[in-house]
């Protein structure tokens, strides 16, 4: 009897000590995207999404659209030469007012060459980082209203994974 219930003890040990290292390699913040709105008078909403909840679209180096079953902002990866837009949960352009400040961030699985920028619906890109970086982002003053989207295109000479991100407006 003695050697069942110590042979049970260690295997609840065992157990819980596996528990706890697996909730230590997780990280709280990965997975999720803060999206922050602020109007003209300067008050803030905050939303947070989880990544799943915001969609992108992959263009190729050609324009082309990349087929992907996965429309979200999981991590994902992006070709050489290709872009990829980034769009609010429903697929359309973020409405911003005149004068709202952006930040867009990613964190990459390597240190890559990558632009990123915006695009006002109906309008071309307009680039407002272009580097080498581990985790790229820039933050702008959109000075016009609109609906926005926002865009990350990969100049490495390989693919790069998007491991997380956030688009605060």
């Amino acid at each position: 009897m003695k050697k069942i219930i110590c042979l049970c003890l260690s295997l609840m040990m065992v157990l819980v000590c596996t528990v706890v290292a697996s909730a230590e390699d997780a990280s709280p913040i990965e997975g999720e995207a803060t999206i922050c709105v602020v109007d003209e008078n300067g008050n803030a909403r905050k939303y947070t999404f989880s990544l799943e909840e915001l969609v992108s679209v992959q263009y190729d180096a050609d324009g082309n659209v990349v087929p992907d079953s996965r429309l979200s902002l999981s991590k994902h990866s992006i070709a050489q030469g290709n872009i990829r837009y980034y769009y609010t949960s429903s697929g359309t352009h973020f409405k911003v007012s005149a004068n709202s400040t952006v930040t867009f961030s990613v964190t990459l699985n390597s240190s890559a060459h990558v632009e990123m920028g915006y695009a006002l619906k109906n309008q071309s890109r307009k680039s407002v980082y272009n580097g080498t970086s581990k985790t790229p982002s820039f933050t702008t003053v959109l000075r016009e209203e609109g609906e926005y989207c926002f865009y990350l295109m990969n100049y490495s000479a390989d693919t790069i994974t998007v491991n997380s991100g956030s688009i605060t407006l």
